[in-house]
């Protein structure tokens, strides 16, 4: 993901995601190591930041299951 990117997301689209109630985030993780040392790296901006849940998946399926389940 470019820079610009990143920025937009960290400084635009999360503090709105956040005001309108977002708390869990479901990632799937991509296949190819460069992609996957990005998105951690992404990522790693994000959590230090708030207090989301995060889970991790290698399908959308499971992302989808654990999104619909209730939190705890």
């Amino acid at each position: 993901m470019k820079q610009s990117n990143q920025d937009w997301m960290t400084q635009n689209l999360l503090p709105r995601a956040f005001a309108a109630g977002l708390r869990r985030v479901a990632v799937v993780m991509p296949t190819s190591a460069l992609a996957m040392m990005n998105s951690e790296a992404m990522l790693a901006r994000v959590r230090s930041d708030t207090r989301l849940s995060f889970g991790y998946f290698e399908t959308v399926e499971e992302a989808t299951s654990w999104l619909s389940a209730p939190s705890t």
